[in-house]
């Protein structure tokens, strides 16, 4: 017979959770002074307090005792700038700008940053680079201007550029 001599003489037992009374304390005082923080959260205001505990030991306590919040925030899904109609009726009066990424068998996660002529809905610039950074959503926009205008123009050409709030 193949099983350890150990498990003849096991005998189960009630696991009974041991609560450090003076640290459920101090946590209860941390909830009701903030009902919103996590059990990360007093942990780590325990520790600024000085006292060294197990972020585990904290938790198991809000666990036991019924303390831990459960409260999601709610994302805003509202625009952050006031949206309006980008159709105009003459091209070069108004451009928009969009970065999107695009995942690439040999390259991997690459980016796309894209100017685009509001009358006419023609992508007139882009840029495709391995990062996401401001001066490629420059270098976007700088292609646009040469291929609309030849050259880049040495004063104000009177395109508005429109964005939606994420590079330039």
């Amino acid at each position: 017979m193949n099983v350890a001599r150990s498990t003849s003489y096991y005998k189960s037992r009630d696991r009974v959770s041991w609560v450090d009374d003076v640290l459920a304390q101090r946590i209860k005082h941390l909830i009701d002074a903030e009902p919103y923080l996590g059990y990360r959260m007093v942990w780590a205001r325990l520790r600024m307090q000085g006292i060294a505990v197990n972020r585990k030991a904290v938790q198991r306590i809000m666990q036991l005792k019924g303390w831990q919040c459960h409260r999601r925030l709610k994302k805003r899904c509202s625009p952050r700038v006031e949206s309006s109609i980008s159709v105009v009726q003459f091209s070069n009066v108004r451009w928009a700008t969009d970065a999107t990424y695009i995942w690439t068998r040999f390259d991997g996660l690459i980016h796309l940053n894209a100017i685009l002529d509001c009358a006419d809905r023609e992508c007139i610039g882009f840029n495709v680079s391995q990062r996401n950074d401001a001066i490629e959503a420059a270098w976007a926009l700088e292609d646009a201007l040469i291929s609309r205008f030849g050259a880049l123009p040495s004063s104000d050409t009177g395109v508005v550029l429109r964005t939606d709030n994420a590079l330039v």
